[in-house]
């Protein structure tokens, strides 16, 4: 693949902030889908696709959009990495651990989740990025995200943020009883009972 256009001096500052508008692109895309009327078929179609087909949604219609939208991403992305690497070859396109780390980015976030991914691309890269560059050990980053993929399925089925968000609100709730109980208990003492009244009068 040819050269970047841009100076040496500049190194590789363009592709970060390319890489930056393409996230914050398809960040933007799914959170108008989850917000939408498309993103409301799309989940009763994984819900029950036959239910939602005799209910008049269009099934192979949304499935074809949510196909085409996908790899508009996965496309321009994949484009963005091999003018980064600056070749393309079938290993660097059908790499394993590549498949690996992306489907479990996902499922360490929480599937269904807007900002699950990004929290488990967030604290998987790193990682691989140290065990091959900086250890050098090939392989070593597959085993370790296999561990990691069964912690995960055993000790947070539903990923980070659905687990974090359900004891947050878990939490929220119980502060809200004991705030009213304690309430409750400070108007009981607070206001004479009706023998309190009589003997005062």
């Amino acid at each position: 693949l040819p050269s970047p256009p841009w100076d040496a001096s500049f190194f590789n500052i363009p592709f970060y902030y390319v890489s930056l508008f393409i996230l914050l692109l398809s960040f933007g895309v799914s959170w108008w889908i989850r917000h939408s009327k498309y993103g409301l078929c799309l989940l009763a179609i994984r819900d029950d696709e036959d239910r939602a087909l005799s209910l008049g949604v269009k099934t192979g219609t949304y499935k074809l959009t949510a196909y085409v939208i996908s790899a508009f991403f996965i496309g321009i992305t994949g484009a963005l990495v091999m003018y980064f690497i600056g070749s393309a070859y079938p290993a660097s396109a059908f790499d394993p651990s590549f498949d690996v780390t992306i489907a479990l980015m996902a499922i360490l976030g929480g599937i269904g989740t807007l900002v699950g991914p990004l929290v488990g691309g967030l604290l998987l890269e790193p990682v691989q990025q140290y065990l091959t560059a900086q250890l050098g050990i090939v392989g070593l980053d597959l085993i370790l995200f296999g561990v990691i993929l069964l912690a995960v399925i055993l000790l947070l089925p539903e990923g980070i943020i659905p687990t974090l968000r359900k004891r947050w609100t878990k939490r929220t709730a119980i502060h809200s009883t004991v705030s009213l109980a304690i309430t409750s208990k400070e108007k009981e003492d607070t206001v004479p009972s009706m023998s309190q009244r009589g003997g005062k009068r």
